[in-house]
């Protein structure tokens, strides 16, 4: 009885659906692949327009023997200097 009820309301999902899925299947389907894009071209977006901290980009700039000596982050252009000098 159970399966015989279940069968019925695919048939009718079927017979109704069917006219449906093909009509705004495609539709669906490609508002789903923009929606995907947007979001992917909105993440590089917002990574690209994060700006790194001088001292992020003074210690990526600095040659990696330079880098290596230095124990702590570079907290100023001074102190690194200071740091560098020695």
């Amino acid at each position: 009885m159970v399966r015989e009820r279940v069968e019925g309301g695919l048939d009718v999902l079927e017979e109704y659906g069917g006219p449906l899925l093909d009509r705004y299947g495609r539709t669906a389907l490609v508002a789903g692949v923009a929606l995907v894009a947007v979001v992917g071209v909105a993440l590089i977006v917002a990574r690209r327009r994060r700006h790194k901290s001088l001292v992020t980009r003074l210690h990526d700039a600095l040659p990696r023997s330079v880098s290596t000596r230095i124990d702590r982050p570079l907290s100023s252009v001074r102190s690194a200097a200071d740091r560098i000098t020695r």
